[in-house]
């Protein structure tokens, strides 16, 4: 019972006597590239296999890059607002069935074999998706081709950076099957 407070003081208090323990700060102007981000898991992933489960998603986040990503909040909780990540940018159809997104230019892997901090293409994205909808357990969430009651028809390039994705209909979550923590984690 040491670590449970009161609002009764005892002795002299920091602070004002409120019951937190620390107050919030914003630390951000001391985070440096190459730092180290200290943070945990509640359990072991199966695998780094991206197809397979992954029982906590911010172990994903971690390791693997989304088309788009659920917006950190600063100094507060996230407002679950969608923003680019390896999609820099785009545009959804008037009717509602097509969203084409513009890849990332400049993003690299990380500088270890087999990548060895090569540049991000199209081939990538597409290699990723053909993964996904081949081996990930919740690619009937998804994958049309799979469960036809699924919204996303198909995955292509356009070009070298333009992804064209065809949906079944038109679905107000579709952005969020292509962002961690909201929809399939692709």
């Amino acid at each position: 019972m040491a670590a449970c407070g009161s609002n009764k003081s005892s002795g002299s208090s920091k602070g004002g006597g409120g019951s937190l323990v620390s107050e919030a700060a914003d630390t951000t102007n001391q985070a440096k590239r190459g730092g180290v981000l200290k943070d945990f898991t509640p359990t072991d992933a199966p695998s780094f296999d991206y197809s397979t489960p992954i029982s906590d998603g911010s172990l994903a986040s971690r390791c693997y890059g989304c088309l788009v990503r659920v917006m950190p909040g600063y100094l507060k909780p996230t407002a679950n607002e969608l923003g680019p990540y390896m999609a820099e940018s785009w545009e959804t159809s008037p009717d509602g069935l097509q969203i084409t997104m513009k890849l990332r230019q400049g993003v690299k892997f990380h500088n270890k074999p087999p990548v060895n901090g090569r540049t991000l293409d199209m081939d990538d994205a597409l290699f990723s998706w053909k993964r996904f909808s081949d081996k990930a357990s919740n690619r009937v969430n998804v994958v049309n081709a799979v469960n036809p009651s699924a919204p996303v028809l198909s995955f292509t390039a356009a070009d070298a950076q333009t992804i064209l994705i065809k949906l079944k209909e038109p679905v107000s979550y579709a952005l969020e099957l292509f962002a961690p923590y909201t929809g399939a984690e692709t």
